[in-house]
């Protein structure tokens, strides 16, 4: 910052670096309602940023929409009974990754039934 400023009540004093992480935009309590739950049916959901917005709106979003959905249905034909592994016993339990940037699992441990002919 170049001059002493002040942003949602905190101050941030001339020469302090400052780090805009948009990543946390999608988890933001004041916009959505429980954000570190998957919720399909968020209400606002439309207004998620993981593709930005306007001009800087990602080209690749539609294919990146059309991949995710194609392997989901894959996944889900052919896993029945998808489930979290028994020792999983809420998210709290589910390793996350340490970082500001990128929000997921290091691991998440399931238990299925293979809906596959032939499969061991």
């Amino acid at each position: 910052m170049t001059a002493d400023t002040e942003l949602a009540g905190v101050a941030i004093p001339a020469g302090s670096n400052v780090w805009v992480a948009a990543t946390l935009a999608n988890r933001d309590p004041a916009v959505f309602a429980c954000p570190a739950d998957l919720d399909l049916n968020r209400p606002g959901g439309a207004h998620h940023l993981t593709f930005s917005v306007g001009p800087h709106f990602c080209v690749g979003a539609a294919l990146a929409k059309a991949e995710i959905r194609i392997c989901l249905e894959i996944v889900l034909e052919r896993l029945q009974d998808l489930r979290f592994a028994s020792d999983v016993r809420s998210r709290f339990d589910v390793p996350y990754t340490p970082s500001y940037i990128l929000h997921g699992p290091l691991a998440l441990p399931v238990q299925f039934t293979s809906a596959v002919a032939g499969s061991g």
